[in-house]
């Protein structure tokens, strides 16, 4: 049944939140946003009750710890009758040593869960974009006028040439003659004949001779690929703010994956006749050496997690229950194991889930401040009742 439940929320349940119920909203990175800040806020009761549990247990403990000592001494040899009086004591005064668990389990479910629903919902995403830009450059390709595509081909002629010179090595360009150049750019490509100019291509000559017909379907490949560029910066792009895309890490990862990662992330069927570097070589090229972020939400999300443990720390320290050192303990290691744990998520990860991490960790201190308020609030208020000093209304 946990396997069924976990299974529907790592494969179903945050794609269709993120990709369907928050489809009004265009742009991911806001759509991760609103998500975090709802789950914290429906989460934020069982989170203050776990804080009011361990107040709560605090206290109790003050006034049980006298019976327990003695207990201690009691049954110092009979750890197993010492056990039983202790467990009566805690159920007598309504001690909860396993309350805290419960906010705990929910919050690394959800955790766990977000990562492989934000890894489905990044490769859902990025094989519908590739469809779409493989769309634009096929119908160009193979359903446009061939008229048409030989008038546009005369015209970018001379832009393809220099956008292939571009591509060759610096050691293939430099003291070369313009002749030697288009011929290096010749035993790249693999045919021989490029010649510059507007106007040499025909219907006729690409019929007629294969040097022409190649360089001809070079450039018209050309032309589909500056249309898929443009179709990416318009409807194409994830970005956020400084990010250049939402789906890969905030760091100097390149922003357009590889043709090795897409088809591993994507497990998508490779095309023959028009693979993903083919279509998608002149945005590779735009954004050839760009960094996609600035590890911007990786300083935050590690800032904010020693942030809210070195919080913790303390008010379990001025909680004072002795029953929770052990929790001290493991908060003090993880103070220093954490840190390198969501580092190593925010690196390695898409910048959504890192997004999520940093509003979560923000959410959880304001959270937390919120809840020390209102806790010192009710323990006033039941000092101030409790007290044989207070006020009496006298009627």
């Amino acid at each position: 049944m946990v396997n069924v439940i976990s299974e529907f929320f790592m494969t179903t349940f945050w794609k269709w939140l993120l990709i369907d119920v928050l489809g009004f909203i265009q742009n991911y990175g806001w759509r991760v946003i609103l998500l975090t800040v709802a789950i914290k806020l429906i989460l934020s009761p069982l989170d203050f009750f776990n804080r009011k549990k361990t107040a709560d247990n605090a206290r109790i403990m003050e006034k049980m710890q006298p019976e327990l000592d003695k207990l201690s001494k009691q049954f110092a040899n009979n750890p197993s009758e010492l056990y039983k009086r202790r467990s009566a004591l805690y159920k007598k005064y309504g001690y909860g040593m396993f309350s805290s668990c419960i906010s705990a389990i929910v919050t690394l479910f959800v955790f766990i869960t977000l990562i492989w629903g934000y890894t489905g919902t990044s490769q859902v995403l990025n094989d519908q974009r590739y469809e779409k830009l493989h769309e634009v450059y096929t119908t160009y390709v193979q359903s446009v006028d061939d008229q048409q595509k030989i008038d546009q081909a005369n015209a970018t002629n001379d832009e393809w040439i220099e956008f292939q010179i571009s591509l060759l090595s610096d050691s293939q360009k430099e003291g070369k003659t313009d002749q030697e150049i288009i011929k290096a750019l010749e035993q790249k490509l693999g045919f021989s004949g490029i010649e510059k100019g507007d106007n040499i291509f025909t219907l006729d000559n690409i019929d007629s001779s294969d040097q022409k017909l190649r360089q001809y379907e070079e450039v018209t490949k050309y032309i589909a690929q500056k249309l898929v560029y443009e179709e990416y910066e318009t409807h194409g792009k994830d970005s956020f703010l400084w990010i250049k895309n939402i789906w890969r890490p905030d760091t100097w990862h390149n922003p357009i994956h590889s043709q090795a990662e897409f088809y591993t992330l994507t497990k998508s069927s490779e095309d023959a006749k028009a693979d993903y570097n083919t279509v998608m070589a002149v945005i590779q090229y735009k954004y050839k050496g760009q960094w996609n972020g600035y590890l911007v939400l990786v300083i935050l999300s590690v800032g904010l997690n020693i942030l809210n443990t070195y919080m913790s720390m303390r008010q379990q320290k001025a909680n004072a229950d002795p029953t929770q050192q052990g929790a001290m303990g493991s908060t003090k290691i993880l103070m220093f194991v954490m840190p390198f744990m969501i580092a190593m998520f925010a690196l390695s990860q898409t910048s959504a889930f890192t997004l999520y991490m940093t509003v979560n960790s923000l959410m959880t201190l304001l959270i937390n401040l919120i809840s020390i308020g209102i806790l010192k609030i009710m323990d006033k208020r039941r000092q101030e009742k409790e007290s044989p000093y207070r006020r009496r209304v006298i009627k």
